[in-house]
């Protein structure tokens, strides 16, 4: 009894401390110069890619639904509906590719105009575009890490499996390749696993001591990354966890520079195109100085009743999306200095 009352002050205390903290943050508010609300999914949106600028972009949900968006308008210019739940969705921009995992399997998409490129049945956990053939990086639920050549529909090779005894019987919780697409980032629990992607060989194993915390109850929340990414001039490497900690690797030593205390959960992070800034998704937006590694600046323009399991930036830095828990997708345009 005593052990879950000092838990629960320990909990009442940090949300006290972390209240004092935003009062003090530089409101975003002078620094955005619109936000713009687009509902057509009706389940947590599971990804928003960015296609080519920041006048549009494609929002994909559990629902099933795919949809293609314009920031001048308020309802999607196409829709696709999906006969199995979305678990995954990955992009590449200049080649106006899109990735759509579903608990069938993987299928390639047109970015462009929505059509459909190539479909591959496959118990998968993720998929990501890498390389100059833009093959798939194929993470199994088994656990298994295959190359898929979607264009042809086969695997071009397979890794080396990681012992992970008994310690983690789930899947990888995040996949992410490096810019030059020489290494992938698999994470699970606040442990990274780099393989090398030419040889499939694992390179190093980073167990991350990142903290967690304790809720109102004696429940412990889920010790995990749930969020990763590489910085796009490749020098930073960051993961989130369920618990609001984000740590922050440099990616020539993979020595943690920092982590950040969100003081509540956090559901994704996304770095800006300059790699100045991480925006970090929950009922609403933070930004974290890079550079610092300081929580500078918070968004509250957000319905607080919703929480946003994506984000991202446009390629231009210009506009921000998020996407909600129940749908709703929200899109800050940035006032240009």
């Amino acid at each position: 009894m005593k052990n879950r009352h000092f838990m629960r002050l320990i909990a009442y205390t940090r949300v006290l401390l972390s209240v004092a903290m935003l009062s003090t943050y530089k409101s975003y508010a002078d620094e955005v110069d619109k936000v713009r609300a687009f509902d057509f999914h009706v389940k947590r949106v599971i990804g928003i890619v960015f296609d080519g600028d920041s006048s549009s972009f494609v929002s994909g949900s559990v629902d099933g639904t795919v949809a293609w968006w314009k920031t001048s308008a308020a309802k999607p210019e196409k829709t696709v509906v999906f006969d199995d739940k979305i678990i995954g969705f990955s992009h590449v921009a200049n080649a106006r590719l899109l990735g759509v995992t579903t608990t069938k399997g993987v299928e390639v998409w047109n970015a462009n105009d929505a059509t459909q490129l190539s479909s591959k049945e496959i118990e998968a956990s993720h998929a990501v575009f890498f390389g100059e053939r833009n093959n798939l990086l194929i993470v199994l639920r088994s656990r298994g890490v295959k190359v898929l050549d979607w264009k042809t529909g086969e695997f071009t090779s397979e890794f080396e499996p990681v012992d992970l005894g008994n310690e983690f019987p789930g899947v990888y919780s995040t996949v992410t390749v490096s810019r030059d697409s020489k290494t992938a980032v698999l994470t699970y629990n606040n442990t990274l696993i780099l393989y090398d992607l030419e040889s499939g060989k694992q390179t190093q194993r980073i167990d991350s001591e990142v903290p967690f915390l304790r809720g109102y109850s004696n429940f412990r929340t889920q010790d995990h990354f749930c969020s990763s990414g590489y910085s796009p001039d490749g020098k930073k490497f960051a993961a989130a966890n369920d618990s609001g900690y984000i740590r922050v690797w440099s990616t020539a030593s993979w020595e943690a520079l920092y982590t950040v205390d969100c003081g509540h959960s956090v559901h994704a992070i996304a770095f800006s195109p300059d790699s100045q800034t991480i925006a970090v998704a929950y009922r609403g937006l933070q930004v974290v100085n890079v550079a610092t590694g300081k929580l500078v600046e918070l968004v509250d323009a957000f319905d607080s009743r919703e929480h946003y399991n994506s984000v991202a930036f446009s390629l231009s830095g210009e506009n921000i999306a998020v996407g909600g828990s129940h749908g709703s997708i929200k899109v800050l345009t940035i006032k240009k200095r």
